[in-house]
């Protein structure tokens, strides 16, 4: 689940397949906040590049994997 338009769905997928990413669907919330999409879905795990939905991921026992497009890395959080 992502917050980015639906335009952005082909580099996402590029991005999914480059780190090789457990990930079968993108939702986009077109700029609507993420954590209630990730929540109602039922996530076991959400992996993103920005840390602030670490709290919300955690109240919800949802694992959280920090992306950093820059250096390269996933470090799981929580």
């Amino acid at each position: 689940i992502t917050a980015r338009d639906e335009y952005m769905k082909k580099h996402l997928w590029t991005f999914i397949k480059k780190y090789n990413l457990p990930i079968e669907t993108i939702d986009c919330t077109d700029d609507a906040p993420k954590l209630p999409y990730i929540v109602a879905s039922n996530a076991i795990r959400h992996y993103d590049d920005a840390a602030v939905l670490r709290k919300g991921l955690i109240k919800h026992q949802i694992q959280f994997y920090l992306v950093d497009p820059i250096k390269e890395t996933i470090k799981k959080v929580a």
